[in-house]
């Protein structure tokens, strides 16, 4: 299909028609659509079955949509290959108060080059987004996947769950993995499952709310996570941020301008931020953070670690205005420098700062160094003092 061409099924008010592409080798789409949609109606289910590949180019692409207040169809893909590019995408929404319907992908390899994946409502439950059996997921030049509502409840974005993790998922070139509240409503949950995460040049991985709560993001089956001058966030305005895990990874690298975040921006209360891992590593500038602003309580930082290293204006940080602050809790650490303008530091302005604890229980830490000019290790009240700090010693 090239050139405007158009394969549709379409309803006012009934039910909508299906469509069913299946027991294809190949399919081709490049600058045209194929799309199950309704205004008022429960629109029909689109279903794309090929062997080998599916490849999307051009503007246009697979969307289910309902566009004048009907409930949306669900949409299936499953190939050896999906290759999304030049403004392609795959798409289920819904813009009244019925839901969109399901969006499910299994291929081996899924590659988006500046195209989109997306699930999206205004006043209704969100679709999920589903991708199963993946091997490897690369989003280059600000691709996007994400679930997304106004003022109801989002649906999810999930890679691999339940299932053996991907071996690679790659975002370059400011592109996003989201779930996202963008009114009253609260966001959906994110998991990724996967042997290799790596975030690179401005790309983002991302749970906001604005006045709602929920967004959590897991990730788990990793043996390294790499972020370079990009982000891992769960956030909020004024309502409550969603919670940041990484379960059990082998190495955490992060390096450059970004890092690890979960904040409130407008006196919301912050969610936890949890790393689970052999090694860490934060380096030129990147921050592990939980914040809050205004009156907003701060989340607790915790990270289980065997070796803790911070280089180079590196941070861990749990941070409030007035509110109650968060505690940063280092657990079975038996190495941790902070070196070269570093901090680990729990503080706050006007509220009650929280505590910085090392191993308070088990085994004592074998090695804690700061080296290089203004590293710390410190916690603070509000005339920025020291408050307390608690390492235990060899």
């Amino acid at each position: 299909m090239a050139d405007g061409a158009e394969v549709s099924a379409s309803s006012r008010s009934s039910q909508g028609g299906n469509i069913f592409l299946e027991n294809l080798e190949t399919l081709q789409v490049t600058n045209a659509s194929v799309s199950a949609s309704t205004e008022t109606g429960v629109g029909g289910t689109l279903q794309v079955g090929a062997a080998q590949s599916v490849n999307l180019s051009g503007v246009g692409g697979l969307f289910v949509q309902a566009t004048d207040g009907g409930q949306a169809g669900s949409l299936f893909v499953d190939t050896r290959n999906l290759e999304l590019s030049n403004r392609a995408e795959i798409s289920v929404s819904s813009t009244g108060e019925r839901r969109a319907g399901q969006l499910q992908i299994a291929a081996r390899n899924v590659s988006l080059n500046n195209a989109t994946i997306t699930a999206t409502t205004e006043n209704a439950a969100g679709g999920n987004i589903t991708l199963r059996s993946i091997d490897t997921l690369q989003l280059r030049n600000g691709s996007l996947i994400s679930a997304s509502t106004e003022d109801r409840t989002g649906g999810n974005l999930t890679v691999n769950v339940n299932q053996e993790p991907a071996n690679l998922i790659a975002l370059d070139g400011d592109s996003q993995l989201s779930v996202e509240a963008t009114g009253r409503g609260n966001a959906g949950n994110l998991t990724l499952n996967t042997r290799e995460l790596r975030l690179s040049d401005r790309s983002q991985i991302i749970a906001s709310t604005t006045s709602g709560g929920e967004g959590n993001i897991l990730l788990q089956g990793l043996d390294l996570l790499s972020v370079d001058n990009s982000q891992i966030s769960a956030s909020t305005r004024s309502g409550v941020a969603g919670s940041l895990t990484v379960d059990g990874a082998n190495r955490i690298d992060l390096n450059g301008g970004g890092g690890l975040f979960v904040r409130a921006t407008r006196g919301g209360n912050a969610g936890d931020l949890t790393l689970t891992t052999n090694a860490l590593r934060i380096r030129n500038g990147s921050a592990v953070s939980v914040s809050s602003t205004e009156d907003g309580d701060g989340g607790t930082l915790q990270v289980t670690a065997r070796s803790i290293a911070l280089e180079n204006d590196a941070r861990l940080l749990a941070t409030t205005a007035a509110g109650e602050g968060g505690d940063i809790v280092l657990n079975n650490v038996r190495t941790l420098q902070v070196s070269d303008r570093s901090q680990v530091s729990a503080s706050t302005r006007d509220g009650e700062g929280g505590s910085v604890t090392v191993n308070q229980t088990g085994a004592a830490a074998q090695s804690i160094r700061l080296s290089g000019g203004s590293s710390s290790i410190c916690s603070c009240h509000p005339i920025g003092q020291w408050r307390r700090c608690k390492p235990q010693h060899p």
